[in-house]
């Protein structure tokens, strides 16, 4: 556990504005900043920081909360990984509250150092790209490739010198252990056991990071010129060791990761250059497995950040054969996933600088989905011949297999009977069958990867808009100056708004604004908004459970708001968004609530008044004559006393 001290200073060290503005370019907008959202696909501008809260909200997908919760959402880490990253940031050393000192921390000491050594590597690579008289080569390659600078450095892209010790003795200056630098593959132990030379020599470099930026390994690609024989394999990737999985990272996680949350959806290619060309020409969610088939471990980590995967290989036999692969990986993750055809001999990085990035767009937009691709793949193979017909639709079986849908499995088969020239549906479905003779039926189907639903933030947001402009938006419109300005919260006029308003949702916000101002002397947004919304949640989760009190054991105090009944999620939704806002200072929220409270007095004599009518009626249906004639004079007196302060407004 982290202190909640180390907990608050960071977050007070730990700017919001900056750290969102390394993702988001953001526009001032009266006291607010406003840019487009990372989290979800828009056009307009929905997404506002406000500074001195240091709050975030998205008036498009409701995404809202403080640093912590930006980059945990952005990043897929948890919390402790994103403390860690903002204390390395702020230069605050975190100590674990119960943290037993000995094997962990020593553990934690020499991952610190085996990560600074790969970063010095990689700027190594990278100084060397720019200024070693070798590297021509490599400059030449990338603008063969047409990767501009800004492209080269937003991959930290390098070059390794030809000598055999170049990185070796940059490492021995700066004090690091070569036998630490060679556990993780940048060095090579020479035969005869006395010493070690450079991994990577003459070649591309290109960093492989996590989806934290942090560097992991290392990718080298052979340059076309004479001082490289051709015989030397195209790329040399760094071994496996501690912190470097294969199985378990892709190349470009950390430059997709934004594109990635704000479309919902991946491009999966094959090579590193493929990724660059792919990223310089606007398709921001490329990224690649590295140089091995698609892994299980690799679908997990894109679930993180996406539902959708468009498998854009080469246009071979190995690229056909790896989209299959690839597509059966993430197909039994949930995702959906989609083929984008290169053509014979191409690949995507060819094809960009080629056709360019026009053409890849219109091929995104075209691509059908896995089984389409895969159902008009067999059938051309299978040119009406029958073995091969029956082979090809036994290929598809763990395909379709993966979909738990009855209407969409249906109109699979279908589709099938149709390509491959089939009426009977019953022989398809039997082939169908046979082709998953040998495979574990899967007792729950894998449930679809959703990124945040559309329909519910527009729901959402529709509930929010009646809030604002229904018969509450004057209530909202009062609260929401207050929370401008929390020192009226203890006012006269602040006192009796409270007392005024109507909405039990409203009543719970100014509650528990004006407690946390009790006891803190001021409102944190992000704690207010996480408090409320803790407390709906466990009001939902135990309501059922709970036995409500009657009104014998908790007597009226139990008419008061608090922060333990559930808000409805609008109410959440419009706080969140309000909170990144300030539309009043203090004179002009004095001057709303001026104008606004006598208002909320005649709608509440006029409510009283409605309800006394009711009553009298009921009273006379009842034949209690008694009972009417009193409510008729309470009427009446109510009705003259709201006469008096509606003329005593009212300008001579």
């Amino acid at each position: 556990m982290i202190a909640e001290d180390k907990v608050a200073e960071l977050r007070q060290r730990s700017d919001l504005v900056e750290i969102v503005g390394e993702f988001v370019r953001l526009r001032r907008v009266g006291s607010s900043l406003r840019g487009l959202c990372p989290f979800h696909s828009e056009k307009t501008p929905s997404f506002y920081v406000h500074p001195d809260r240091q709050f975030f909200h998205c008036f498009g997908c409701s995404a809202s909360g403080d640093v912590f919760t930006f980059l945990m959402r952005l990043e897929g880490q948890s919390f402790p990984e994103v403390l860690q990253r903002l204390a390395e940031r702020a230069g605050i050393p975190l100590e674990q509250a119960s943290a037993p000192a000995g094997a962990g921390s020593e553990r934690r000491r020499q991952r610190d150092r085996q990560f600074a050594l790969l970063e010095l590597a990689a700027s190594f690579f990278c100084e060397a790209l720019k200024h070693h008289p070798r590297s021509q080569a490599a400059r030449d390659m990338l603008a063969q490739r047409q990767v501009s600078i800004e492209n080269a450095e937003a991959f930290r892209l390098g070059y390794a010198p030809p000598d055999w010790d170049a990185l070796l003795l940059f490492l021995r200056k700066e004090g690091f252990s070569l036998e630490e630098a060679a556990e993780l593959g940048l060095l090579v132990p020479k035969r005869s056991h006395d010493g070690f030379y450079d991994r990577f020599r003459h070649r591309l470099i290109f960093p492989i990071r996590d989806a934290q930026g942090r560097v992991l390994a290392f990718s080298a690609r052979r340059l076309a010129d004479e001082g490289e024989a051709a015989s030397e394999p195209k790329y040399i990737n760094s071994p496996e060791h501690a912190l470097f999985r294969k199985g378990e990272c892709l190349f470009g996680i950390f430059e997709a990761r934004v594109a990635l949350r704000r479309s919902a959806r991946a491009v999966l290619c094959e090579g590193n250059f493929d990724v660059v060309s792919l990223h310089a020409a606007g398709v921001s969610e490329a990224l690649a497995p590295l140089g091995t088939a698609f892994t299980e471990a690799q679908a997990t980590l894109l679930r993180r950040y996406c539902s959708e995967v468009y498998l854009l290989f080469d246009g071979d036999a190995a690229g056909k054969k790896a989209v299959v692969q690839a597509g059966q990986t993430l197909l039994d993750k949930g995702f959906d996933c989609r083929v984008v055809s290169m053509p014979q001999g191409a690949d995507p990085d060819s094809f960009v600088r080629e056709r360019g990035p026009e053409a890849l767009q219109r091929r995104l937009e075209e691509a059908p989905p896995l089984l389409a691709y895969l159902i008009e793949e067999g059938a051309r193979w299978a040119k009406g011949d029958p073995r091969r017909s029956a082979e090809s639709i036994s290929r598809l079986a763990p395909m379709l297999k993966a979909s738990a849908n009855p209407v969409e499995i249906q109109l699979w088969i279908e589709r099938i009977g149709r390509s491959f020239g089939i009426q009977n549906l019953d022989i398809v479905r039997r082939q169908l069958r046979q082709g998953l003779r040998g495979e574990k039926a899967s007792a729950v189907p894998a449930k679809k990867a959703q990124a945040a639903p559309a329909p519910k933030h527009e729901a959402l947001r529709d509930e929010a808009r009646l809030l604002r402009e229904g018969p509450l938006r004057l209530e909202y419109e009062l609260v929401g100056a207050i929370l401008d300005n929390p020192e009226l919260l203890a006012s006269e006029e602040g006192k009796e708004l409270e007392e005024l308003l109507t909405s039990y949702d409203l009543q719970s916000i100014f509650y528990a604004a004006a407690r946390m101002m009790t006891s803190s002397s001021m409102i944190d947004a992000s704690t207010l908004v996480q408090e409320l919304r803790a407390a709906s949640n466990a009001e939902d989760a135990t309501r059922d459970a709970s036995l409500s009190p009657s009104a014998e054991e908790t007597g009226p105090q139990n008419a008061l708001p608090s922060a333990n009944k559930a808000l409805s999620p609008a109410s959440l939704n419009w706080l969140a968004g309000r909170l990144t806002l300030s539309r009043y200072d203090r004179d002009t929220a004095r001057q709303a609530l001026r104008d606004g409270l006598p208002r909320l007095r005649q709608r509440r004599l006029e409510a009283q008044l409605r309800e006394l009518q009711a009553q009298i009626v009921e009273a006379r249906q009842q034949g209690d004559e008694t009972r009417a004639a009193e409510l008729t004079r309470q009427h009446t007196a109510l009705f003259r006393s709201m006469v008096g302060s509606e003329s005593h407004r009212s300008p001579a």
